[in-house]
């Protein structure tokens, strides 16, 4: 065999092995004859023996590069992964970037795989534990790499992969910055991927209300539906699908809710808006709008329907002359919308009743309902209690009691002496009983 047919042979055995089986090789060419130990030959060998280790030298050196890895592909749901690729598109390393990662790549080994091969049983695996759903359907495919193609490419099979298994997926797709510091630190800080944090620093070039203290909590289809929804098409960032909102109860849903807990029809109110947001973590639904003087808004649970918070402000927009009309309306306004969360309070079943606590003080003070003059229960907060404050009178004492309206535990009480006209002086020494519990 000559020499170039002997560096073709060597160059063909060994280019997609790891340097360890280098010998093996060596020992298979020794038992072809590719290589005679003969005395007369030894000046040949010798030159030959040089550029096979050259072929050696620098197939291993292709290796190494092989082996760093030259693009990167990571794949956010909720569950967050990296694959490693080599120049020719092979898996290098895989990396579970969060606890629902780990449970999608437990048991699975693609060093060496084509790289669609690995996206395509992760996404089976991602079906299989329930992360990608019709109702759930979005993917984050981020690319950091020299390949402009792959991006494109891979979003164009993930969706093959879905339409198969009867998703019909919503795809965001993008290209990383090569120098991007600030994101890289930022992904550290709240503990997500390189590809989630590049989209939520888009997002919020966008959206100024927006944080990362909200967004980095939300999942991608969460992210998805709230870039879609209020910022549009983002910048850099290719899409294809609708994310999925069929676990919500929708707009319409919302705004009904709303306009139903202050007990108005829809035709009494102007400029009704409802958003998909987040808070604290959940999804909601901000529904605003402006009635009879006032800008009302409500914040109401996306999944469950549930007003987290509601609030209203003189709306800015009147005129001069109608402030004092509504500033008189306004007390009456707060009454009604506190008596109803009242109600929906108790509705829950978390609260006594004011029954409850009107008996609770009345024992407490020894004082039957045939000696009460006057009594009045009323149902307040402050930092975050609930309690009932039951005031009464009898002929010869005031009686002020505060009771805990989710244990019927009295918090504090107050009796005062009436004054009441007598023959003789009263006892200016005497001061009134009081006794705060704890």
């Amino acid at each position: 065999m000559t020499e170039k047919e002997l560096l073709n042979k060597l160059s063909s055995e060994i280019e997609d092995v790891k340097p360890v089986v280098i010998k093996k090789v060596i020992k298979k060419c020794i038992k072809e004859d590719m290589i005679t130990l003969n005395k007369k030959m030894k000046f040949a060998l010798g030159g030959l023996t040089l550029a096979v280790l050259c072929v050696f030298g620098g197939l291993i050196v292709n290796y190494n590069r092989n082996l760093k890895g030259s693009t990167m592909v990571a794949m956010d749901v909720n569950p967050s992964i990296e694959l490693l690729l080599n120049s020719k598109q092979k898996v290098v390393e895989i990396k579970a970037l969060n606890n629902d990662a780990l449970k999608i790549v437990d048991g699975m080994d693609f060093k060496g795989s084509d790289y669609k091969l690995a996206v395509n049983a992760l996404i089976g695996s991602m079906l299989k534990n329930g992360f990608i759903t019709d109702l759930s359907n979005s993917i984050l495919l981020s690319v950091d790499g020299n390949d402009k193609n792959i991006e494109k490419d891979l979003m164009t099979y993930v969706n093959t992969v879905l339409t198969e298994n009867n998703i019909d997926g919503a795809i965001v797709g993008q290209t990383l910055e090569k120098k991007d510091d600030e994101t890289k630190k930022l992904a550290e800080k709240y503990g997500i991927s390189l590809g989630k944090a590049t989209l939520i620093k888009q997002i919020i070039a966008k959206d100024k209300s927006q944080s990362w203290d909200k967004l980095s909590k939300l999942n991608i289809n969460e992210l998805n539906l709230i870039s879609s929804a209020t910022i549009g098409k983002l910048e850099n960032i290719n899409t294809t699908g609708k994310p999925s909102d069929k676990s919500y109860i929708g707009e319409v849903a919302a705004k009904a809710i709303a306009l139903k807990h202050l007990g108005i029809p829809e035709s009494a109110v102007k400029l009704i808006v409802s958003d998909l947001d987040s808070e604290n973590g959940i999804m909601v639904y901000e529904v605003d709008f402006t009635y009879n003087g006032f800008e009302y808004d409500y914040e109401i649970n996306a999944s469950t329907g549930v007003i987290i918070n509601n609030s209203k402000e003189v709306d800015d927009d009147l005129e001069e002359d109608e402030a004092d009309r509504i500033e008189d309306e306004k007390d009456e306004a707060e009454d009604k919308l506190d008596e109803e969360n009242e109600n929906n309070e108790h509705a829950t079943g978390n609260y006594i009743d004011k029954t409850k606590a009107k008996t609770v003080s009345l024992s407490h003070a020894g004082i039957s309902t045939a000696d009460i003059l006057e009594i009045n229960v009323s149902f307040d907060k402050e930092n975050g209690l609930a309690f009932y404050e039951v005031d009464f009178e009898t002929k010869e004492f005031a009686y002020d009691y505060k009771v805990n309206a989710t244990t019927g535990k009295i918090i504090k009480f107050l009796k005062t002496a009436q004054d009441v006209e007598t023959d003789t002086e009263p006892d200016t020494d005497t001061e009134p009983d009081t006794e705060e519990l704890n």
